[in-house]
């Protein structure tokens, strides 16, 4: 076989260079990639060709010294789409031998694992952004429920006695609720875990958005106008989700008008749906890239501004809301991105509403115990709860609470989830045993939807109280464990407790030693909604983060370095604290033995290599829905068996 035969069947950026750097041969992809034709090409220099700098300097080092180089560098494609290669220079000599000697170019397309790559160090960014705005919010909304846990109380005085000192109060207590939606809106828009749909006003998370981004549009001269229709009815969807499409459309359109223009965010009810558009006044896009627009790792960014998934993402987080996202364009006149979302049975929930203040509600006759390291929340908290008619304890110490504690002697414990030496959930941990039947309401400076580890299948655990709150949000829970209580005994029955389960996330913990895999299982589940994942390169490290966060399911890859699948899996199962956890192994081995080998070692699943991506997402959630029943049945026979009479 020639080497014209072979290299015009390969798929490689192919060229021989002579001992001068001249070219001698080149094949029809480097033909394509580089706009020559050998015939005009043929003795022309390396230096001649546009190559990137650093690998020009490659080529002189193989020329000179005949030692190999490897190079990444990016080529301007067809249509200014950038393609980057893997160029491999190796001496060659004809004939063998030879003193003198020219260069063979290799180039491997690596484009979509190039993209993939720059998307997982951008992802890495964003969450470690997410981390450091959860605890912003938790060093801001502490005080702030201080104030306005204060303002309350002071309201309540003076109220009907000093209407003009009141209603400076209430300008106060209206800034302070403002600085509360900035943190939670900045913590929104900062964190990526789906929340699950429900009912959703589009107009609030365009103001939300339009809020953050209003400064950065105006430096940018961009003029902003809405035209949101006033009766716009709820959507089912999951919010976070749409704030995430929402806000990189808006960014795209920002993008599209460099030296400024007009932004317009519209809507419109249709019968059984609801229709957003984004509309710029930019160059308009050529109908070729409207075709591709929407495709994982199309971009049409320099290099190093776009990875190419952020549309294809909005994408796949529409159709998952059974949505659609389309786009119309004409050149020179702009473009406008519409998304369908479907209207939801249900209203919305009034979020003005949680500031408000109503006539006070009945007085309910609860024993409370309330654990706080903060003596001034603790001190709110138990203003607010005598004045609903309860009877509190309050502790600084979970420890202290822990010593005095009584088994029958709360109705409901409000515990603090991040509290120095001993956290809430460490706290909740050892409550169960010295009281079991003791129904928990964890409360917290930070999103509820990062929360989802609460859910471990324990019933009594009845959900989060987020700061700062306000003596509504609390009676929500005491009305709950009011009315729930049976007479004579004390506990949360299904009733209460399974709504709030079925709503949380499924959290999945991926282990394989395959970063792209990772990567992509992890934007997979994330994008189907209600998953919450973390992933590990190493068995080890698996182990490690199973033991600490207690996932609902583990998926664990069987070939893996130093300890494999198997291995890790009989690990989990022999661990106490990990012994409980669903594993589902992933293998591209499919003999009935390697199967039979899997369960053995504990695994409940086994999936073959290609995963279907449709697939795994509804299987991950009929094996936890499985695994949370069996789980939620051991821990009511355990209640039944200490509440059965003695003989």
């Amino acid at each position: 076989m020639t080497f014209d035969t072979l290299a015009n069947s390969l798929q490689n950026c192919l060229l021989l260079l002579d001992e001068a750097g001249g070219i001698v041969r080149l094949n029809p992809v480097a033909e394509e990639l580089l706009g020559l034709q050998l015939k005009g090409a043929k003795g022309r220099s390396y230096r001649d060709l546009g190559l990137p700098e650093p690998l020009v300097a490659a080529v002189c080092r193989c020329l000179i010294g005949g030692e190999p180089e490897a190079v990444l560098a990016e080529f301007p494609g067809p249509g200014g789409q950038g393609v980057w290669l893997d160029v491999r220079l190796t001496a060659w000599a004809e004939p063998a031998g030879a003193a003198r000697h020219g260069v063979l170019f290799n180039g491997i397309d690596v484009t979509a694992a190039h993209a993939l790559q720059t998307a997982w160090v951008r992802s890495s960014k964003l969450a470690s952004l997410g981390t450091m705005a959860a605890a912003l919010a938790h060093e801001i909304n502490n005080p702030l429920t201080v104030v306005l846990g204060t303002l309350d109380v002071l309201l309540a005085e003076v109220e009907a006695s000093q209407p003009e000192l009141a209603a400076t109060l209430r300008r106060i207590e209206r800034g302070s609720w403002q600085c509360v939606e900035i943190v939670r809106t900045f913590l929104k828009v900062s964190r990526t875990q789906p929340v699950g749909a429900r009912p959703v006003l589009l107009g609030e998370i365009v103001n939300d958005l339009l809020t953050l981004l209003g400064k950065q549009l105006a430096t940018a001269s961009i003029d902003v106008a809405l035209e949101l229709h006033t009766d716009l009815p709820a959507v089912s969807a999951d919010p976070t989700h749409v704030q995430q499409v929402l806000l990189n459309l808006i960014l795209n359109a920002r993008d599209a008008m460099p030296t400024g223009g007009r932004l317009v965010v519209r809507s419109r009810p249709e019968p059984s749906s609801v229709v957003l558009e984004v509309q710029d006044s930019g160059s308009g896009i050529p109908e070729d890239v409207m075709k591709r627009i929407f495709d994982p790792f199309f971009t049409t960014k320099p290099s190093g501004r776009g990875t190419g998934l952020g549309l294809s993402i909005c994408k796949s987080l529409i159709e998952e809301h059974r949505g659609q996202i389309w786009v119309s364009s004409k050149l020179g006149a702009g473009s406008t991105f519409s998304i369908r979302l479907m209207r939801s049975d249900a209203a919305a929930d009034d979020p003005a509403a949680s500031s408000g203040r109503r006539q006070r509600p009945d007085r309910v006759d609860l024993r409370i115990l309330a654990i706080d390291d903060e003596p001034d929340i603790l001190h709110v908290l138990k203003t607010y709860l005598t004045r609903a008619g309860c009877s509190v304890s309050g502790f600084t110490s979970g420890a202290e609470a822990l010593e005095r504690l009584v088994p029958g002697q709360y109705d409901l414990a409000l515990l603090d989830l991040q509290m120095p030496k001993m956290n809430g959930r460490e706290v909740r941990r050892r409550l169960r045993g010295i009281d079991p039947a003791l129904p928990v309401v964890f409360v917290t400076g930070t999103l509820l939807q990062d929360l989802d580890f609460i859910d471990d299948g324990d019933p009594l655990i009845l959900g989060c109280v987020q700061k700062p709150f306000s003596d509504r949000d609390l009676r929500t829970w005491l009305d709950r464990v009011s009315r729930s209580r049976p007479a004579g005994g004390l506990g949360a029955p299904d009733a209460v407790s399974a709504p709030a389960a079925a709503e949380r996330a499924c959290r999945v913990l991926v282990i394989d030693d395959d970063q792209a895999l990772l990567f992509l299982m992890k934007q997979l589940l994330e994008a189907a909604g209600q998953f919450h994942v973390e992933v590990a390169e190493t068995a080890m490290d698996g182990i490690r983060m199973a033991k600490e966060q207690q996932p609902d399911l583990i998926l664990l890859d069987v070939m893996m370095p130093v300890v494999d699948g198997l291995e890790a899996c009989r690990l989990l199962r022999a661990e106490p604290a990990t012994a409980r956890i669903p594993i589902c192994m992933i293998s591209a081995k499919s003999d009935l033995a390697d199967v039979v080998k899997a369960l053995s070692a504990g695994a409940v699943h086994y999936l073959m290599k290609p995963i279907d991506p449709l697939g795994l997402p509804k299987k991950i959630r009929e094996i936890v829905a499985e695994s949370r029943g069996l789980r939620a049945n051991r821990h009511r026979a355990s209640l039944a068996e200490q509440r059965a009479p003695s003989d």
